[in-house]
């Protein structure tokens, strides 16, 4: 399961938990272990089901003007391993406001 906190103005801590075991483990492309990569001037977006082991993630990593990409993970019982890296939009670039 995912464990999601707020840490401020558009800051997001986010880890995974093996819920039988209480290991943690860090989210693909985390900042320092926990925090999440930018998709423009917010947080990723993450999207996961709890009875599959694919992760998506829209994301901006390195810089918060692009290029951004959805990102397909999967998690291996160890770690994750990107399946796809698609180029999508800057949110921000799209409208040419900042949010």
């Amino acid at each position: 399961m995912l464990i999601r906190w707020d840490c401020g103005t558009a800051c997001v801590l986010v880890v995974m938990v093996d819920a039988r075991t209480g290991e943690i483990y860090s989210l693909p492309l985390a900042i320092r272990r926990i925090g999440l990569p930018r998709f423009g001037y917010a947080p990723a977006e993450v999207e996961y089901r709890l009875n599959s082991r694919l992760l998506t993630m829209k994301a901006c990593p390195g810089q918060l003007s692009g290029p951004c990409f959805m990102h397909y993970f999967l998690w291996s019982g160890e770690d994750w391993r990107l399946l796809r890296r698609s180029p999508t939009q800057n949110p921000d670039q799209e409208t040419g406001t900042i949010r």
